[in-house]
């Protein structure tokens, strides 16, 4: 009978001795029949390597590299001792005090319409007894004038579709380099305070947020010289509203253009 040799027909016996073995017996998990290959050739490379060791395993321990100390080496324990021994403090929440702040200017505040169109607003008005409450608008308007400038929006800029809310002007800043503001009137010259809105994240601390921004305005500032345009739609009549230096006025004109822009500042 001719002798069976070579790996081929190593395979082909052993394959012919496990279909041979009772049913019971054969091993668990099945074998699949493409993984045969693969499972012969790792034996065969694991008994021939045990040979090649003298007939039994062995581990050899890799070579131990040999240790350079360095000036790094005190970060570790550095690092260790900050982790322990570090407590963080805990951030104190904002309580709405204003410690910067920046006007959008009229040339500037369509650039900026919509981030601030987008925010959603609270809105604080006049519900206090202080000097921002009792004050009358007009007179308010001059201080504002002299502590941030020009508002940054009139009629003039919000055109026809403001002309029903009764608004006179809206000065849009940002305080703290991100927290969005306006101040606006309520209702025009004749009334008094004013109205401030912030993102409604705020709406908590919008009292201090004023008392921080606007709070000593009155005292703190005289009163500059300004005009506004006013349209009320109560009287369905239009006023030219402002402060000359000497008295304040709110007179009857008739319905400007308002393509040739904002009134002239009245010269002291």
């Amino acid at each position: 009978m001719a002798t069976v040799t070579g790996p081929r027909n190593a395979i082909l016996v052993w394959v012919a001795m496990i279909a041979a073995m009772p049913a019971g017996a054969q091993p668990s998990p099945r074998i699949q029949p493409q993984e045969l290959g693969l499972i012969y050739a790792e034996r065969r490379f694991r008994a021939e390597f045990i040979a090649a060791l003298g007939g039994y395993e062995r581990i050899v321990a890799p070579r131990p590299g040999q240790r350079i100390p360095v000036d790094a080496d005190t970060l570790g324990p550095w690092i260790m001792q900050q982790a322990y021994n570090y407590i963080p403090e805990a951030e104190e929440p904002w309580d709405g005090q204003v410690d910067g702040w920046e006007v959008i200017a009229p040339d500037q505040a369509v650039r900026h319409r919509r981030w601030f169109t987008s925010a959603g607003w609270s809105y604080l008005g006049a519900n206090y007894f202080t000097a921002l409450d009792t004050t009358q608008t007009s007179e308010i308007r001059a201080h504002l004038q002299s502590q941030f400038g020009s508002p940054s929006l009139t009629v003039i800029e919000l055109g026809a579709r403001s002309l029903g809310q009764a608004m006179q002007f809206e000065y849009w800043i940002v305080a703290n380099d991100s927290i969005r503001v306006k101040v606006m009137d309520p209702t025009g010259p004749l009334d008094r305070g004013i109205i401030l809105a912030a993102n409604s994240r705020y709406r908590d601390l919008l009292f201090n947020l004023r008392q921080s921004l606007l709070g000593d305005v009155i005292h703190r500032t005289e009163p500059a010289p300004y005009t506004d345009y006013y349209y009320s739609p109560d009287s369905e009549r239009w006023y030219q509203t402002g402060f000359d230096g000497r008295s304040y006025f709110t007179k009857r004109i008739r319905a400007p253009r308002l393509s040739e822009g904002r009134p002239e500042i009245p010269s002291n």
